[in-house]
């Protein structure tokens, strides 16, 4: 399940960060899918 999200969810993040915030965005978001998933299995 998390193969399926963590990539597609990543680029979006890096995408949609300002550029000098991008690794506290993407720390965020890998952090929150890795506690959904965990959570939803």
């Amino acid at each position: 399940m998390m193969i399926m999200f963590t990539p597609f969810l990543m680029t979006v993040t890096e995408a949609w960060a300002p550029h000098t915030w991008d690794n506290p965005f993407i720390y965020g978001v890998a952090g929150a899918v890795i506690y959904a998933v965990m959570m939803l299995t």
